[in-house]
């Protein structure tokens, strides 16, 4: 059988990712940006949304993840706050792959309480885990 080869014709872009299309439809070459650039886009939607992200101590791309591609395939994307080991609020979002691998990509903290924690990962939630 004779192995088709697809030739990207034209390309998209959304805010995590960026792909090919051949010349029949399919995607093709499809990779992620870098982390740095969708944390950027990632914040500038925070800041669209009128939220003040003054109050956290800090949100950011995890340490060691600098200069990697945001994942194009994952089974869910998950944003949610958890009580930090000996103080404040941490804001983690997580990817879980289709063998149930857990990595975090952003993690913020905060000192202002447990609502506050909630405020950011909900907004995560809405501007990420709806891009999926």
């Amino acid at each position: 059988m004779e192995k088709i080869v697809r030739r990207a014709v034209r390309f998209n872009e959304d805010p995590f990712s960026k792909w090919g299309v051949s010349v029949d439809g399919y995607v093709v070459d499809e990779t992620g940006k870098p982390v740095e650039e969708v944390f950027e886009y990632v914040e500038g939607e925070i800041e669209r949304s009128g939220m003040d992200l003054g109050g956290y101590d800090y949100f950011q791309v995890c340490f060691g993840l600098r200069g990697s591609l945001w994942p194009v395939s994952y089974r869910r994307i998950a944003c949610f706050a958890v009580e930090g080991g000996s103080e404040g609020h941490y804001i983690h979002v997580n990817v879980i792959d289709n063998e149930s691998k857990t990595e975090t990509l952003l993690l913020g903290k905060t000192f202002l309480g447990l609502d506050h924690a909630l405020a950011l990962s909900n907004a995560l939630t809405k501007i990420l885990a709806c891009n999926n």
